[in-house]
């Protein structure tokens, strides 16, 4: 076979979402990858307290993330108790949530 083809990096469309544009280029037949830069201390940001909703937030509040990293942070603290209370993300290191489902569009008018 062919050599694979490697993924280009391309920005959202202005005044488009995140998960607006991923969503778009998804069924285009596009395979997409959202980046979003979590919170290592609380799980989905401020998702469950009404905090800040910045990307996190939104992404939680839109999709299953929360869940996935919900299930990393406790497989997270599993392995190793010198982990905080909340703490699933060690400095360094990144969570992957392949398989995120959407189920609610953006809120915004």
């Amino acid at each position: 076979g062919g050599a694979r083809r490697l993924p280009t990096l391309e920005r959202c469309r202005r005044g488009a979402t995140v998960l607006e544009e991923a969503m778009l280029r998804a069924q285009k037949g596009a395979e997409v990858v959202v980046v979003n830069a979590a919170s290592a201390s609380q799980v989905g940001g401020g998702f469950l307290t009404g905090g800040r909703h910045a990307l996190e937030e939104a992404l939680c509040m839109q999709t299953t993330l929360y869940l996935s990293l919900r299930a990393r942070a406790h497989d997270a603290q599993s392995k190793d108790s010198s982990y905080g209370p909340w703490e699933h993300i060690p400095e360094g290191h990144a969570v992957a949530s392949p398989g995120v489902q959407v189920h609610r569009d953006s809120t915004r008018l």
